[in-house]
């Protein structure tokens, strides 16, 4: 019986579990924004942060230099913004940290 994940290296030193590249993954099997960018495409999960090296010779075909857009809602990206900001362990009082997210609303 044939295996639908692999194990590669995450990057930090440990193991990350990712599918093999199925046909549903490729672009020609993607919704396109004006006939010419994949548009919310359906991503392999970690596709983002797997390496070139581990990456399979017709996903690097299909994705390699090929623009794709992703849209986000507000609340994603609000979401988003929290995290990346307790991964940088920036410390900001809650009345400034409310203040930044209502700037980056009047930007989104």
């Amino acid at each position: 019986m044939a295996t639908t994940q692999r194990i590669i290296p995450d990057g930090s030193g440990g193991l990350i579990e990712v599918d093999w590249y199925e046909d549903k993954y490729r672009p020609d099997r993607q919704e396109k924004a004006e006939q010419t960018y994949p548009l919310n495409p359906l991503l392999r999960e970690y596709f983002s942060k797997t390496p070139n090296q581990f990456r399979e010779p017709l996903e690097i075909a299909d994705w390699l230099d090929l623009p794709f857009i992703e849209l986000i809602t507000w609340e994603q990206s609000e979401a988003l913004y929290r995290k990346s900001v307790q991964l940088r362990g920036e410390q900001f009082d809650p009345a400034e940290f409310e203040a930044s997210l209502e700037d980056k609303k009047r930007i989104f």
